[in-house]
């Protein structure tokens, strides 16, 4: 009878520990959060999707409680449009008492959960605040932890950044069950097609209308000149505005037999991207589909983030991915 008591006992703890929902509460350390939207963005196939899973910052905290009904990859974001704060933060979302953390250096702590502090005390060992400064630690986690939800948002949130070679190493680790999450399927669709147009390997043309709504194409430019650097951009993209002054700098120095540019706009309409072209004094040759994300030249050479540019030498051979000018001036001397 004692073990009957026993059993009934110790199902009933199990029962009452589970939990159906999430909680996911938060705190500040600086008062001036107040009145910022915080939402949770989860991963549904290749989507991010919004639900109802948001609220406002008071009194330096906030709680959202909702349900997950597995682990689910997401990101916590924060949006203060009158102070100008936007950022985001990926985590596992799991039907567990989550806590969020913000101190006063923007830094975000998300704990609660193994997945949660293991990609937690990851991000406490960074070095620098930009996920460039950091490729091989996220290169590194990622191939110890890819198999498990914490290796797979931490992969998903910084790919972008990785060379062709480290992402196909961490793919040679993946089970079929990561293999089989639609984000991380397209990630391995988008890195075969960018083995294609690898560094080393020769340009595959393309053909868009320019801004005059004249076919034009990319061969019509290559072996004319010592190198063309093609640059994907959009009037959207607020760090491609902010290339803009460095690279019309850095055309005017060189343009002619040395160099020529061909930008690609991920614009969706003629009303955004011309004007665009003429606001920021874009000299170089602009064409587009204005198909966005869609773009059939950014599916061709796998362009996952803008901006992004590809350096072509005069015998077509791609030379390098997202240089920094002083690199390609280097070639070009």
């Amino acid at each position: 009878m004692k073990k009957i008591l026993l059993c009934l006992f110790t199902v009933i703890l199990l029962v009452s520990c589970s939990s159906d929902q999430y909680t996911l509460t938060g705190s500040f350390d600086n008062p001036d959060y107040d009145g910022t939207l915080i939402q949770i963005k989860r991963l549904e196939g290749t989507k991010w999707v919004s639900k109802d899973d948001k609220t406002t910052v008071e009194n330096r905290s906030f709680e959202i409680k909702g349900n997950a009904t597995e682990p689910t990859i997401a990101y916590l974001s924060y949006h203060n449009e009158q102070k100008q704060w936007r950022g985001e933060k990926i985590f596992v979302l799991e039907n567990r008492n989550l806590k969020v953390h913000f101190d006063n250096d923007g830094n975000i702590s998300i704990t609660g959960s193994k997945q949660n502090k293991l990609i937690d005390n990851f991000e406490k060992k960074l070095t620098g605040k930009e996920p460039e400064e950091n490729v091989q630690s996220y290169v590194k986690f990622s191939e110890k932890h890819i198999n498990k939800p914490a290796g797979q948002a931490v992969f998903i949130d910084s790919y972008y950044y990785m060379s062709v070679s480290e992402k196909e190493s961490i793919i040679s680790l993946m089970n079929e069950d990561t293999k089989s999450n639609e984000k991380i399927t397209s990630i391995i669709k988008r890195t075969e097609a960018e083995t294609k147009v690898a560094i080393g390997k020769k340009f595959t043309d393309f053909r868009l209308n320019d801004s005059d709504g004249n076919l034009f194409s990319l061969s019509e430019l290559v072996g004319k000149t010592d190198y063309v650097l093609i640059d994907f951009w959009a009037s959207w993209c607020p760090p491609c505005v902010r290339s803009f002054p460095e690279l019309t700098a850095f055309y005017n120095n060189y343009k002619g037999s040395k160099l020529e540019i061909l930008g690609v706009s991920l614009d969706v309409g003629e009303e955004a991207w011309k004007p665009a072209i003429e606001k920021y004094k874009l000299s170089w040759i602009h064409v587009s589909d204005l198909k966005g994300w869609d773009n059939a030249a950014a599916k061709l050479y796998a362009v996952s983030a803008i901006p992004c540019t590809i350096l072509i030498n005069k015998e077509g051979t791609i030379m390098g991915r997202n240089m920094k000018l002083t690199e390609i001036e280097e070639l070009l001397k």
